[in-house]
């Protein structure tokens, strides 16, 4: 019994040396608990990420902003991986349109400057939906002729995640 009580502190006295040691390595500043709150920051990010992939490419509702009028048309874009294009369908439509990723120029918010927007898109629409608003421009399928889209996301946090999306899809 003597002896099992023996490896016992033995063993509380190791992990407490080790304990000790780590504490003077990475200081009191708790840098391994933050570091690991961080990475699962970092798990549930990329967690979601997966789920507005997986929404993206069975369709998202968003809507169209007419270019000529400024009115919202309800619309829903999918991102087709396997032919790395976005299309976008309007409600009563039967044609979508269908952009490669490869043939988009830029993409722009209204962090960029409002400057890149009509003025009667911008007037109607809200504070919150400016933070939503977007343009996709890009070259139109054979005619090489410049093209855009305005659309509207559900949210300020989706379009950020549909940005870093594409991003990632023009990079392969």
């Amino acid at each position: 019994e003597r002896e099992r009580q023996g490896q016992q502190q033995e063993q509380q006295q190791q992990e407490r040396q080790e304990q000790k040691q780590e504490q003077r390595l990475l200081g009191s500043s708790g840098w391994v608990s933050d570091q690991l709150a961080v990475q699962g920051c970092v798990v549930a990010a990329e967690d979601f990420l997966f789920d507005f992939r997986a929404s993206a490419a069975r369709g998202r509702r968003c809507s169209w902003m007419s270019e000529s009028t400024g009115m919202q048309i309800e619309s829903q874009y999918y991102i087709d991986v396997r032919d790395a294009q976005f299309i976008l369908k309007t409600d009563g439509t039967a044609f979508p349109v269908e952009i490669p990723v490869s043939s988009i120029e830029d993409i722009y918010t209204i962090d960029d400057g409002e400057e890149f927007f009509p003025g009667h898109i911008l007037a109607a629409l809200t504070p919150e939906e400016k933070a939503r608003l977007f343009l996709i421009e890009y070259i139109a399928d054979s005619s090489q002729t410049p093209a855009s889209v305005y659309l509207l996301e559900a949210s300020r946090s989706s379009l950020g995640d549909l940005l870093e999306y594409l991003r990632e899809l023009t990079a392969l």
